[in-house]
Formats: structure tokens, C-alpha cells, sequence
């Protein structure tokens, strides 16, 4: 019981750390993502790959 209460310890510190490190680079870096032309860049480097899934999953259904 002890090893597995220490563990999910670790784990959930470790989780927490990682969200605290995403989140303070997010923020130092609001202003840079809030440009137009880095908001259109970034747009366009994660629409297109949810074009090209959503291209694949509908030839994927056809029969």
C-alpha cells in the first residue's frame, strides 16, 4: 500500500510541475501568439492537419 501511495505521489507532483512549466511559457509567451501574424501561422499549422484527419477518417468510412 505504502509503495503504491508513494507513487500516484510522484506522479501527481510530477503532472503538476508539468502543467505549472506549460503554463508560465504559455504566459511569457501571450504577447508573441497574440500578433496576427503569428496567430495566422500557428492557425494554419494545426488546421491543416485536422483538414488532412478529416480527410482521412471520411475515405476511411467508405466501403
Amino acid at each position: 500500500m505504502g509503495d503504491t501511495l508513494t507513487l500516484s505521489v510522484i506522479a501527481l507532483a510530477g503532472t503538476v510541475l508539468w502543467f505549472l512549466l506549460v503554463a508560465n511559457i504559455v504566459g511569457a509567451l501571450r504577447k508573441v501568439f497574440a500578433r496576427p501574424t503569428v496567430r495566422k501561422a500557428v492557425d494554419g499549422l494545426t488546421g491543416a492537419p485536422l483538414i488532412a484527419l478529416g480527410v482521412n477518417l471520411a475515405n476511411a468510412t467508405r466501403p
